[in-house]
This record gives structure tokens, C-alpha cells and sequence, in this order.
């Protein structure tokens, strides 16, 4: 678990999520994301009988956690991987179908959960299951990183949204060249691109519909302007009633691998950790990675 995942505040989640599986007789042993011993620990733990790993955090920490993961010895047999929702955005976790505000079903999640395989995106070496974005976005979170900072027990949507305030006047763009599987798709000025490997971004945002964990692929948006920006993501809200979403995007695309070069630095982000800014990025998709639980029920179903 990461204790300083939300501002601290994951720390009291986990207390309530630890109490749910007392109550349900599952025994844990934890093992803080921070520890210096943490792959030793991780590997002592797995080499006895283990049902799931539990990851305790938001975004950033379930990628931390996956890297640390898949990087052990190749003796070491990987159960399962829960994400528990106790950041902010909890985008894995809900597009998972793994509620933030039901804590109990997390719980009952590792023995009635329905284990899947998912694809996990590849940049710079290190993996991701969210989502990479360069522009806006990523000059949003570094705003939102400073506020915290400023103020410690702020946590929550509120640094968001000041963050959001601050950036979107800004009148900066890059202009980027964009290759998908070795094909030239997209060239010109950009306010920001995401590039998906989940269903759902930023919380509360299905940017490119038909996104799925499971199929080979990267969906791609790019947004030239800052309106294309906010109507993108405005009438993509999972709060907006289905029926007053804009269909699919302009600017849409997938792909396997993604070839990205800016005529200068570009802020940019992945699953929710700002990265420093480049010039020139290659994604790419590794499929059928790691085995996740999910709640099948619930998980999102956004038609294309």
C-alpha cells in the first residue's frame, strides 16, 4: 500500500478496507510500497500460498506496483492483481468495475472477483494500464502537484479543479507528428493528445468510446484547439445522460505502436505521475500482461 497516496488519505481507506476483510476471515500481510525492502518482502510473501495481491492507492501507485510486480524473478508465480480505489481518480479501478465508495465490495472482490487478462501500454520501459496524455492534461496535474504541496490536507477533486482554473487559460500549444504502426496519421498544433489503454480517464471521462483493456490496442485522441479540448472531454462525462453525448470524436484512432515527436519539450503524464517533459516518445502495447480482478457487472460498457 502507498500511505501517501490522496494526500495521506489512502491510509484511513485501507484501514476501513482492512477491517471488510477481517470480517470476512481474509488474512493479509502488508507491505508498504515506500519500504526499502519491498521486492524481498514481495517475494518472501508470493513464495508461500497466495489467492490475490492487493494494491492500496491510486493510479500511480497500481503502476508502481505492476513495474515492481513483473520485474521480480520469473520463478515467482503472480496471483492475481486487485486495485483497490483509494486514490483520486481511481481510473483502473473503475473501469475494472471496482467502486471507490464501496469498500466492501472491494473486499469481497478477491473471492468472488472475476479474473481477467489485461494489456498494459509500454513507455520508456516502464509499463502503464491507465493511460499516457501530453499537453493540457499533464500541465494540469503539475499545477494540482504544487497546490498540494501548498496544502498538505488538501486532497480530493478540489486541486483538480483550481489546477484546471489556473491552466486552461493559458495560451500555449505544441505542434506534434504523430506515427501510428509506422503509418504518418496526424501533423499540426495540439492543446492535447491522450492515448488509452483503460476505458475510462480522468475519472469520469470515456474520451475515446470502445476502449478496452483486453484488446491488443491503444486508442488514440488528439485535440488541436482548447475547444476541441473541453467538448471533448464535456460530452464524454459518464454524468452527462447518455443520450446528450457527442458520438465519437474527430481525431480518433488505435494503434500498437505510437511514434510521437514535438518541435519542442511537451509536458506529459502517465496514469496520473507527471513525467519530465520530451520532444520524442514511442508507446507501444504489451498484450495479455497481468491478470487483474475485476467486478464483472459493473464494468463499463461505452458502446463506439
Amino acid at each position: 500500500m502507498n500511505p501517501l497516496s490522496c494526500s495521506g488519505a489512502a491510509q484511513k481507506m485501507w484501514d476501513r478496507l482492512a477491517a471488510h476483510l477481517d470480517s470476512l476471515g481474509i488474512v493479509c500481510q502488508t507491505v508498504s510500497l515506500l519500504d526499502e525492502q519491498l521486492c524481498p518482502k514481495l517475494c518472501e510473501a508470493l513464495s508461500k500460498s497466495s489467492d490475490a495481491i492487493i494494491g492500496v492507492g491510486g493510479d500511480g501507485t497500481h503502476m508502481s506496483v505492476i513495474n515492481v510486480l513483473l520485474k521480480l524473478p520469473a520463478e515467482i508465480s503472480l496471483p492475481p492483481y486487485l486495485p483497490a480505489p483509494c486514490g483520486t481518480g481511481n481510473d483502473l479501478a473503475k473501469s475494472l468495475g471496482i467502486q471507490p465508495q464501496d469498500l466492501k465490495r472491494t473486499a469481497e472482490l478477491l473471492t468472488e472477483g472475476t479474473p481477467i487478462i489485461i494489456d498494459l501500454g509500454l513507455v520508456r520501459g516502464r509499463w502503464f494500464a491507465d493511460a499516457v496524455s501530453l499537453g493540457i492534461e499533464a500541465s494540469i496535474l503539475a499545477r494540482r502537484d504544487v497546490l498540494v504541496k501548498e496544502r498538505p490536507n488538501g486532497h480530493g477533486y478540489w486541486p483538480y479543479f483550481l489546477a484546471t482554473l489556473d491552466t486552461l487559460g493559458q495560451r500555449v500549444s505544441w505542434h506534434i507528428d504523430l506515427t501510428l504502426d509506422g503509418s504518418p496519421w496526424y501533423s499540426g498544433p495540439v492543446k492535447g493528445v491522450v492515448i488509452n489503454n483503460a476505458p475510462i480517464h480522468a475519472s469520469e471521462f470515456v474520451v475515446t468510446p470502445g476502449a478496452s483493456m483486453s484488446d491488443g490496442w491503444l486508442d488514440i485522441a488528439v485535440f488541436p484547439v482548447m475547444q476541441n479540448l473541453v467538448e471533448g472531454y464535456m460530452r464524454r462525462c459518464r454524468r452527462v445522460p447518455r443520450m446528450l453525448r457527442s458520438r465519437r470524436p474527430k481525431q480518433v484512432a488505435r494503434a500498437k505502436r505510437i511514434e510521437l515527436n514535438a518541435m519542442q519539450s511537451v509536458p506529459w503524464q502517465m496514469d496520473g505521475e507527471t513525467q519530465d517533459p520530451e520532444c520524442h516518445l514511442n508507446i507501444g502495447i504489451d498484450p495479455s500482461r497481468i491478470s487483474v480482478l475485476s467486478d464483472s457487472r459493473r464494468m463499463p460498457k461505452e458502446k463506439v
